[in-house]
């Protein structure tokens, strides 16, 4: 979506932008996505739209008033608009009501979505952003030219030209996610909470609609009711999604606590849903998936095999490329290397995804990572929290980068004074504008399909802060206790109650070696050493499905050889003498860096 300032030059032709945003993406996909062009005199819009399967909310609607568009799509919509709403024209009537009075609705709004709204009668264009900024949507302005788009790439269409930002890649690489409004690129930034845009003739107008200020400042409850209102809020959630299902969505289904809380939120909800599990026998996971679905009667899904990244260089690095065209760097960086591995192009859309994603939200993330009980005041739990997030930095981090990373997250924990947010509240809130919003949000967004999380919804937010300020304690003996997770699941489905979890399992496995390891230097026996490490990076014994330390000295180390060989923008980021001497020091990192410049170069460049 853009508008530009005719006195800036000729204008650009809608028709021109959607086919060289289409030989832009070429590389993605089989067969070009279906375009929709929109056009005034204010503004212009090109819209590809990728098929869902599993999921039949629409991704844009016509009525009589205008044209509607989403990304993602407003979960609660019906529920918002009311009864005497037109199911056949719901967004359309979600934008109105977005464009006359849009807090009411934010407010109810799950994340994330970005709506589009285009009027018949009248030369302008309306842009809206849930409430939380969730919604994948980069803004630029020149001065002449302003674009939002939830694709960066996309810009290049336009003409513009991107640089990458080296302070930004060196705080992806520290923490996992550009923080604040920064994109990885100069000039293009992140659109704040609640961003609301309208064009028209006169120019770009913009203003942001604050409603997350009513979800992290709730009406004061009682720690019972806080309790109740938040299994309320994963139930009605599900509820809200249920006529958009096509069939009994498949739902992850593990040994941990997001997951045992959703998938027990829909059997309280009524609502079928299909468990899936995905490891080989013996694992944690999977034994104890399998105890829960036998108890609560569902059919359990095993999936023992798991997505393994290109054994060969050159095929690492076209996963590589081909991530970073479609996502630009905003995903996981170990997901880079398995994007689009062993397919040529990505045929259709994707499917349904339900996950149990954002459940930290409501159990204290970054109060046991700050280990907030040795802090003193608000400035402790800050430093806590920074100093977490920087002993995650490559040790080949340039030197004036890395002072640069530490004064963004330094900056991205004082948001939570503009919402009037300290202590522990201070450190829940920066997982959520953080964490959720910008390293959860990108991962989920780099999907082709739709990914439905019942955690991130406003009742839940609400529950979750309304908990914290009646005095849950959330972290006790330096271990979450997840007091929400555990009453949701045990309120949902009380036959679980009992059944152990994956980290119950691995304590007492800790402890049993430990012990045995006692005994033996009792004994006068020597420690075990643990072996060499496995000449195959393939099996694993872990959590993870492959051996990803040495997948990056076997397969991309001589990338990360080859790519580094000559010093271009990824020196900005990274000393070139460290990297040299240590090719174990953050390799991925190091391999989206120096490929970066050359996937955000402009298409005629």
């Amino acid at each position: 979506m853009w508008a530009r300032d005719s006195r800036a030059g000729a204008e650009l032709d809608p028709d021109d932008v959607a086919s060289a945003l289409q030989d832009a993406l070429a590389p993605l996909f089989a067969a070009p996505p279906p375009v929709a062009i929109e056009r005034n005199a204010a503004a212009a819009m090109v819209f590809l739209e990728l098929p869902v399967r599993g999921w039949a909310a629409p991704f844009a609607e016509a009525d009589e008033h205008g044209r509607a568009y989403v990304t993602d799509h407003p979960v609660g919509l019906r529920r918002v608009l009311g009864a005497g709403a037109s199911r056949d024209a719901a967004l359309p009537a979600l934008a109105r009501r977005l464009a006359s009075d849009p807090a009411p609705a934010l407010a109810e709004l799950a994340p994330p979505f970005a709506l589009m709204w285009w009027p018949r009668d009248a030369d302008e264009a309306l842009l809206q952003t849930d409430g939380l900024g969730q919604a994948q949507v980069f803004h630029y302005d020149d001065g002449a030219l302003w674009a939002a788009t939830n694709k960066i790439n996309a810009l290049r269409a336009l003409g513009v030209r991107l640089e990458p930002d080296p302070v930004a890649w060196a705080a992806k690489a520290t923490a996992g996610w550009f923080p604040l409004d920064r994109t990885g690129v100069r000039n293009v930034t992140f659109g704040a909470p609640g961003t609301q845009v309208r064009v028209d003739r006169a120019g770009v107008h913009r203003r942001t609609v604050d409603v997350l200020s009513g979800w992290v400042h709730p009406e004061p409850m009682s720690r019972v009711d806080a309790l109740e209102a938040g299994r309320a809020a994963l139930v009605q959630h599900i509820r809200d999604g249920e006529p958009y299902f096509l069939g009994a969505p498949r739902a992850g289904l593990s040994g941990g606590w997001d997951s045992r809380a959703v998938v027990s939120s829909f059997v309280a909800a009524g609502v079928d849903v299909r468990p899936k599990v995905k490891g080989r026998e013996g694992k944690y996971d999977v034994a104890i998936a399998g105890r829960l679905a036998q108890v609560a009667g569902l059919d359990l899904e095993v999936r023992p095999k798991a997505e393994l990244p290109p054994e060969r260089a050159e095929d690492l690095e076209r996963s590589l490329r081909l991530a970073l065209l479609w996502q630009a760097g905003h995903m996981w960086s170990e997901n880079h290397k398995t994007f689009l591995c062993g397919e040529e192009r990505h045929v259709d859309g994707g499917a349904l995804n339900v996950m149990g994603q954002h459940g930290e939200i409501a159990r204290g993330y970054y109060e046991r990572r700050a280990r907030a009980w040795e802090a003193t005041g608000d400035r402790g739990y800050e430093d806590g929290a920074v100093a977490f997030m920087m002993a995650s930095a490559p040790a080949a981090l340039r030197d004036d980068v890395r002072d640069g990373v530490r004064e963004l997250l330094h900056a991205a924990y004082r948001q939570a004074a503009r919402w009037d947010l300290h202590g522990l509240a201070a450190l829940d809130f920066l997982y959520l504008i953080e964490r959720t919003r910008r390293y959860n949000g990108a991962s989920l967004a780099s999907q082709f399909g739709f990914v439905f999380t019942p955690f991130l919804n406003p009742g839940l937010i609400r529950a979750a802060y309304a908990l914290r300020a009646a005095g849950q304690a959330f972290v006790v003996d330096r271990r979450q206790i997840n007091p929400l997770h555990r009453y949701v699941i045990e309120s949902n489905l009380p036959a679980w109650r009992g059944i152990e979890f994956e980290d119950d399992l691995k304590r007492a496995a800790k402890k049993a070696r430990r012990a045995a390891e006692q005994d033996r230097a009792a004994d006068g026996g020597a420690r075990d050493a643990g072996g060499s490490a496995p000449r195959d990076w393939r099996p694993t014994d872990g959590k993870r499905y492959y051996d990803y330390d040495l997948y990056w000295a076997e397969v991309g180390g001589p990338l990360v050889a080859r790519l580094t060989r000559r010093d271009g923008p990824w020196t900005d980021v990274f000393d070139p003498m460290r990297v040299r001497a240590d090719r174990a020091t953050a390799p991925v990192e190091v391999a989206l860096v120096a490929l970066v410049g050359e996937a955000l170069a402009p298409a005629d460049a």
